[in-house]
This record gives C-alpha cells, structure tokens and sequence, in this order.
C-alpha cells in the first residue's frame, strides 16, 4: 500500500513513468504476498489504468481497468463505490474516444451502483451526476446535462447546508475535506 501511495504521490507530480514503476513493483509484491487480498489488487491496477490515461494511453488504461473489474467480479472484498469507480474509468475512456452511447452507459451504471448503495445524496453519487451531464451536453443534449446539472447542484447544496448546521468535529472537518477533493479524472476531462 505504500508504494501505490507513493505512485500516486508522484503521479500528482506527473511523472508518469516513476509512478508506473512504483505501481509496477507494487503488482509483484501484492502478487507475491501470501496475505494479498482482491480489493489491493484491484485498486493497484486501478491506479496503473488511470495512471496510464493520465499519459494519453488509452487502450493501456482500458487494459488495466477491465483487468481490475475481471479480478472484482464475485470478489466480497470490494466495495459498490470501487465497482462504480472503474465503470467511471471505463467511461471516461469513451468519452476520449467519442464513444458518447458507451460513456453513458457506463456512467449511468456506476450512478445506479451509487444510488443503490449510497443513496442519491452521497458525494461521489452527485460527482457521477455531473459525469453524466458532462456527457449528456458532449453529445448534444444540453438541455437534458442543464437539468441533469441543477439536480446535481441542489442536493450537493442541501449536503453542504446540513453540513454548515451542524457543530463538526475536527474528525469530520478532515473527513468533508476529503469527500471534496478533486478527482484525477474530473482535472483530465476533455
């Protein structure tokens, strides 16, 4: 786990290759462990597709994401919001390829993932509402990713005020300061 930490360290300087190595020694290690588990794996090759896709290698990144989802597929260790977050890798890949139908698609299966096992008010639910619309308006339905939008803003706004009301301890300050962080794919989008 250290060194995918490190990866992503590095990635967020954008030395991709560095990152990959790391990434890279990371697999051999998890693969050599006797106590690896799924999950590891799985976000280990997570980050070597997006790492990947941060350098414009797009079918490498699809690799390694279909490759995460194959490891994934009847694994108890992983949680609905990893599941949702390579169907949003996917999509993002599609959408670099203008593969709108394909990007919708995989963008509304990880919102359904997100609202069956979040709820619709969950942050990263929104951030894949947004997602959607992002698509929606690329493939020319600007009215529906307008409405699709103003859904999103209202109950990320209603989260925020419920927040606001609310006396935060410094454990939830830290922790609503990382449900907002910026996600690498939202930074890359085209």
């Amino acid at each position: 786990k250290t060194l995918v930490n490190l990866a992503k360290a590095v990635e967020g300087e954008f030395d991709y290759p560095q990152s990959n190595r790391h990434l890279l020694d990371a697999l051999r290690l998890l693969e050599s462990a006797a106590d690896h588990t799924v999950f590891d794996e799985c976000l280990c090759l997570n980050a070597m597709g997006t790492n990947l896709y941060g350098q414009g290698k797009f079918q490498e990144a699809r690799k390694q994401f279909e490759l995460a989802r194959q490891k994934a597929i009847g694994s108890q260790s992983i949680a609905p919001l990893h599941d949702a977050e390579i169907d949003v890798n996917l999509a993002w890949i599609s959408v670099d390829e203008r593969d709108f139908s394909t990007a919708a698609a995989l963008f509304q299966r990880a919102l359904q993932t997100m609202h069956e096992h979040y709820g619709e008010e969950h942050l990263r639910t929104v951030e894949m509402e947004y997602y959607l619309a992002r698509v929606e308006a690329l493939s020319g339905t600007p009215d529906a990713a307008a409405r699709r939008l103003t859904s999103a803003l209202q109950k990320r706004e209603a989260f925020v005020d419920r927040l606001t009301q609310a006396s935060l301890s410094d454990r939830d300050r830290f922790s609503l300061v990382q449900e907002f962080r910026v996600h690498f794919e939202s930074i890359v989008w085209p």
